[in-house]
């Protein structure tokens, strides 16, 4: 059993939870379950911020039954940040901890016959950036461009030229 530890949200005084030990891993059903439960949404709200009309694909990913489809995962990512579930200025470590905790669970299923997408780092960092309506300082852009893949460095050293 994963051992948890309550901590506050720098964004509202709700609670979220954060992992023990190193090397733990959160599993896909128990991060849908801290970020529903963090926002204090129902599965219906919840699974209205992934785009869907009903509970059920909530329910089926809090029993750890069923995964999100990347189109699905993305728009959820898009609600995470819309409502400002993800921890302030710690959006982007949760968001590469969901994707890769979802992609590790679909691509170690012996049904799926080709591999989860990987995040696109690029769309993630357009999407902080824009969602959150603010111009990353240039310290924020070189953290941001160490934790990513090299290849995007010009792209993102264009973009945050566009930005400052």
């Amino acid at each position: 059993m994963t051992n948890h530890t309550a901590g506050s949200n720098n964004n509202s005084s709700s609670s979220y939870l954060s992992i023990k030990g190193k090397g733990q891993k959160l599993q896909p059903f128990e991060l849908v379950q801290m970020y529903r439960n963090r926002a204090g949404l129902t599965q219906l709200q919840f699974a209205n911020l992934a785009g869907l009309n009903s509970k059920r694909m909530v329910q089926y990913w809090e029993t750890g039954s069923s995964l999100p489809k990347p189109e699905t995962l993305k728009k959820l990512v898009e609600g995470l940040l819309e409502k400002r579930i993800l921890v302030s200025g710690q959006e982007r470590d949760e968001v590469v901890q969901f994707w890769g905790a979802v992609k590790s669970a679909f691509d170690t299923r012996l049904e799926n016959l080709n591999p989860y997408p990987v995040l696109d780092e690029r769309w993630l960092y357009e999407l902080i950036t824009r969602k959150h309506n603010h111009k990353l300082e240039p310290a924020s852009l070189e953290n941001f461009r160490l934790k990513i893949n090299p290849s995007y460095l010009p792209l993102l050293r264009e973009a945050g030229e566009q930005l400052v």
